[in-house]
């Protein structure tokens, strides 16, 4: 894998249009998320009721990347 890494790297930079600018956008919609997830989160930790819900592993799955 080593030998192909820089040529990957290059291709998929170039293909999702990574750069400076994107890198830089994305993590602000990473922080905004992460604030809203923070806002909706209910006294006793979850997003929803009193227990572990969907909607907590929605959020953790998405977070996940």
């Amino acid at each position: 894998m080593k030998p192909i890494a820089p040529v990957f790297r290059a291709f998929y930079t170039r293909r999702h249009g990574i750069d400076a600018h994107t890198i830089e956008r994305g993590r602000k919609q990473i922080d905004a998320a992460l604030e809203r997830i923070r806002a909706e989160m209910q006294p006793g930790g979850y997003l929803v009721g009193e227990r572990f819900s969907v909607a907590d592993l929605t959020a953790a799955a998405l977070f996940s990347p």
